[in-house]
């Protein structure tokens, strides 16, 4: 199946995939060649395909992703390449954000900017792990 992943700016990627990974709002999912239609909002996690047994990871913030005519068509709001992360400072990051998250004396909106940071800070890695 064809994989096309596009932010506002620029065409990320265009290639075939034989199974394509991302994340929804309930959770992580699987599309396979033959998919039937479909489409979801994506949350900020991993995205990734398989070519020819090879990882492509991405980290991807907001948009979605529609599957229609052995296409799947990501469009979104960000994207990171895997291969453009730095695992050690994505690390460190997360450290920094756990010990913020722990204060307790955060306000909601606050408290949720830096969950959203931790999740994707925790994509990154995860992305970069499985390269």
């Amino acid at each position: 199946m064809k994989i096309e992943i596009v932010t506002p700016y620029q065409n990320i990627a265009s290639d075939e995939a034989e199974e394509i990974y991302a994340v929804g709002p309930r959770g992580e999912f699987g599309v396979l060649p033959g998919h039937a239609h479909y489409v979801t909002p994506l949350a900020i996690g991993r995205l990734y395909y398989k070519k020819g047994g090879k990882r492509h990871a991405f980290v991807v913030e907001g948009g979605f992703l529609e599957v229609f005519e052995e296409k799947a068509l990501v469009m979104a709001d960000h994207v990171e390449r895997a291969e453009e992360l730095d695992a050690g400072k994505s690390k460190q990051e997360l450290d920094k954000l756990e010990k913020q998250l722990g204060q307790g004396n955060l306000e909601a909106e606050q408290y949720e900017q830096l969950q959203r940071h931790r999740i994707k800070e925790q994509a990154r890695l995860q992305a970069v792990s499985e390269l």
